[in-house]
Order: structure tokens, then sequence, then C-alpha cells
């Protein structure tokens, strides 16, 4: 039986799992809201406290977000993990603007903050 509260999106990352001191490469497969699944080789039971970097990259631009997350899930392949502070519509703001081409930091920070801005807005509504 399924427990999920929301639908998953499909979304790739590079990712950085780091519990304990110990910091592990991993891959964002797919985020919905407040939860995610890092695809990782390394072992982690249900409950750990781990803290996952999420790297959206272009070329030679690379914004990186670091979440506090718990592990809700453990499978072959990952993880899935749960955070009060992922909001995919963020991460999917935030990965198609680093991918628009020639965006200066000053432009880049004023478009994230008025779409913040609206969803603050929209949230209160």
């Amino acid at each position: 039986m399924d427990r999920r509260q929301s639908t998953r999106i499909p979304f790739r990352a590079a990712a950085q799992v780091v519990q304990n001191g110990k910091t592990i490469a991993g891959e964002i497969r797919d985020i919905c809201q407040h939860g995610m699944f890092v695809s990782t080789g390394d072992h982690y039971e249900k409950g750990d406290r781990t803290l996952v970097s999420v790297y959206l990259q272009d070329g030679k631009t690379t914004l990186s977000v670091t979440l506090p997350c718990a592990v809700t899930r453990v499978s072959d392949t990952g993880i899935g993990c749960s955070s009060p502070h992922l909001e995919p519509e963020a991460f999917l703001f935030l990965s198609n603007l680093i991918h628009a081409k020639k965006v200066a930091p000053a432009e880049f920070m004023h478009s994230f903050y008025n779409y913040m801005v609206g969803l603050e807005l929209h949230a209160s509504n």
C-alpha cells in the first residue's frame, strides 16, 4: 500500500548525503512535496537524520541547496527522504532559471525573489 500524500515529479540532479561526518555521492531521482528519492550506494536506516545537498548544474554554473532530512524509506537503490523545507515548485523554478542562458546573478536573484514572494502571496490566500 502506497502511503504517499503527493505526486512524485521526475527530477535528476547530482546530490551528496552527509551523515555523521561521512559524505556519499548520489543522485536525486524524483521529488515531491516535502520529499525526494536519492539514489545512493551506501546503507542507511529508516529514521536516520541526514543533510542532502542538491546540485543544480548547467555548464560551469552550479547552484547548491542543502536540506536537513529524515530517511523515511530504504530500498536496494537508495533512500526516500523527507524535509519540511523541500518545495518542488522552488526546485523546478531554480532548475529552469539556472538553465536559462546569460542570466546575470542580480537578475537571477531578482527573479527568484519575485517567485518566492508570489508563492507566499498564493499560500496566504
